[in-house]
């Protein structure tokens, strides 16, 4: 072991966690003005301690997105592996507002984003149901409000 890794170990040593201890898998966006509020919703007024968090552009766009059935399959298998191998009960899924990935992508098909953003957090909890993963899916959405941010859950009607 090289000298600067010997002297980062011996400084702070943190806990390992083990997989049955994961208290839920969190799929959100990756943009860097919502990641401070979505860990703080996600502990502090979700409780979980111990989130295995999928982040990446759009959030749950590419999961239901028929634009992007290839990385839609990548991330399909990153979620089966992360529920079974993770022992996960409870999926968070996130959206927000003013989401650029979905201003992207929705521009190239020619849809609406607002509809989207909220449609495809229904979507996709729609679709975890059908795969029968014995998961409990919760939908938010996150909302600018000035220069804060609210979140706001998504149910169906």
């Amino acid at each position: 072991m090289s000298q600067i890794a010997t002297l980062i170990s011996e400084v702070k040593r943190y806990a390992l966690v083990q997989p049955e201890e994961a208290d839920g898998l969190v799929i959100h966006c990756s943009d860097p003005r919502f990641q401070a509020a979505f860990r703080e919703f996600v502990t502090s007024d979700l409780g979980l301690q111990h989130p295995i968090p999928i982040v990446v552009p759009g959030g749950v766009h590419d999961l239901v997105s028929p634009a992007r059935l290839k990385a839609a399959r990548n991330l399909w298998e990153q979620v089966e592996f992360m529920v079974k191998k993770g022992h996960v009960h409870r999926i968070i899924l996130i959206n927000h507002e003013d989401c650029q990935w979905y201003a992207k992508w929705n521009t190239l098909v020619q849809t609406t984003v607002g509809q989207d953003i909220s449609g495809h957090l229904l979507a996709l909890a729609e679709k975890l149901a059908e795969k029968k993963l014995g998961v409990e899916v919760e939908c938010y959405l996150a909302k600018l409000e000035g220069d804060a941010i609210t979140f706001h859950r998504v149910d169906r009607d």
